[in-house]
């Protein structure tokens, strides 16, 4: 009988005591990250010199800003290789997917590595981008995560130019996105 009473105390002093564990009422839908390239090929090579083969990016995060929020939340911090010019034509590639809490962000974050590279009649050469390292290409738009629902977010991997400044390139971006909740 004492073990009996001794356990319901336990038990009491355990569970019956203060607030206890709370529960994250948080809710979540999922987003995926898409590049693409809605230029064609030709149109690539009229802002690009003469004879390029690729530019190719060394994608190392996807993150995305909740509205509120000074954080930034990554979907993918994995490094991936883009090339403009395998994704023109509007051909996807997957960029990241993940779960995120509900509500409404406002910003797309795109870092990218130092080691970028341009191809030119087969040689490759070094291709800088500007703010990409520091704080990423960053393009404000605003979409909501819904509960259970996928939010697509496509990013358009334009460029305006690539210019030569010896001994590297340089590309001047003019990223877009579009959202298909």
């Amino acid at each position: 009988m004492k073990t009996l009473i001794f356990s319901m105390i336990s038990v009491f002093i355990l569970f019956g005591c203060g607030n206890g564990p709370t529960e994250n009422n948080a809710t979540y839908g999922t987003i995926e990250v898409l590049a693409t390239n809605s230029l064609t090929a030709e149109q690539l090579s009229a802002v690009s010199p003469t004879n390029t083969e690729s530019i190719i990016l060394s994608v190392v995060e996807v993150s995305v800003k909740k509205v509120g929020e000074e954080e930034w939340q990554i979907i993918s911090d994995s490094e991936i290789k883009v090339d403009f010019f395998e994704l023109a034509n509007n051909l996807f590639m997957p960029l990241g997917e993940i779960k995120l809490e509900t509500g409404t962000y406002n910003q797309l974050r795109i870092m990218i590595a130092e080691s970028n590279e341009i191809v030119i009649d087969g040689t490759s050469h070094n291709l800088i981008v500007p703010s990409g390292v520091e704080t990423g290409l960053k393009i404000n738009l605003n979409f909501e995560i819904e509960e259970n629902q996928e939010t697509e977010v496509t990013v358009d991997l334009r460029t305006q130019a690539v210019v030569w400044s010896n001994p590297d390139y340089l590309l001047q971006p003019a990223f877009n996105a579009s959202v298909d909740e």
